[in-house]
This record gives C-alpha cells, sequence and structure tokens, in this order.
C-alpha cells in the first residue's frame, strides 16, 4: 500500500499560482487590498507606539506589515532580549541584523489581527523590558553607563 502522507503538489510555478487564486476567490480584489492597508496602519500603529518608549528605537523605515525595532541597549542586549520575550511563550519574534546591530522584527500579518492585538503585544514587550532591564541592572551593577541611561 502506497504512503501518502508524503505527496503533495510540487511548489512550482502553476501551484504558486494557484494558491494566489485561491486567495483572489476568497477575498477578492478589494478585500485583498482592503487587507494589506489594515496591516499596515496595524504596523504603523505599532510603530508610534516604539517611538513613544525612549527605550526602544525603529532601526528601519517600516515596510508593509513589519516593524524593525531595538532597545537601546550596548552590545548583545537585543539578542538576549528577544530571547527573554520569546520565553515568555505569549510572542514570538525574529532577529534580522541590520548594519551589523540586532534588530526584533514585528510582523502584523494574520487576518484577525486588529489594534487590541497590537497594543497587547506592546504591553508584553515593555513589561518584559522593564524586567529585562533591572536583571541588567542588577547584573552588571551599571558598570555599563550606556545602559543605565535607559533603566527607569
Amino acid at each position: 500500500m502506497p504512503d501518502y502522507r508524503h505527496w503533495q503538489v510540487a511548489l512550482g510555478r502553476r501551484f504558486r499560482s494557484l494558491k494566489l487564486w485561491f486567495v483572489l476567490r476568497l477575498f477578492g480584489l478589494d478585500g485583498l487590498q482592503k487587507h494589506i492597508r489594515t496591516q499596515v496602519g496595524l504596523a504603523k500603529e505599532f510603530e508610534k507606539l516604539v517611538d513613544q518608549d525612549d527605550r526602544f528605537e525603529i532601526a528601519v523605515p517600516v515596510r508593509l506589515g513589519l516593524v524593525c525595532f531595538r532597545l537601546k541597549a550596548p552590545g548583545t542586549a537585543n539578542e538576549r532580549f528577544l530571547k527573554k520575550i520569546n520565553q515568555t511563550k505569549k510572542l514570538f519574534m525574529t532577529q534580522a541584523t541590520v548594519n551589523g546591530s540586532a534588530v526584533i522584527r514585528f510582523t502584523v500579518c494574520a487576518s484577525r489581527t486588529n489594534s487590541e492585538d497590537v497594543l497587547h503585544s506592546w504591553k508584553i514587550i515593555q513589561d518584559v523590558a522593564t524586567e529585562f532591564l533591572d536583571e541588567e541592572k542588577a547584573r552588571t551593577k551599571l558598570k555599563m553607563p550606556s545602559l543605565a541611561a535607559y533603566i527607569q
């Protein structure tokens, strides 16, 4: 008896176009445009939240639903901060490197994401940042003055 578990449609040009066809049939052109505009608006909303907190900075201009930001901290602090966020298992974000500095990537792309979800995510990030910076303060005993300036 053949094992059908590993049979799938090849990811060639025809199948990729079929996936797009299904999306267009599901949303329609106007619905797809509305969805993209909504996601871009939510990403801009998250960008504004990041800009309002002095502990963070936007690393690159926002593109579509992707916001790349970082904690204003030296060295490998952003990698450790991202690890701490992901360990909460409430959010999952990924890292990228921009001009030699680690940045955290926040994406808005799910069809049911709304403003409340963005605010909830930002609250988690802020809470983890406060905890992380307190731990860094205790760990380094303020030996790193550039980090101490951002600890509240």
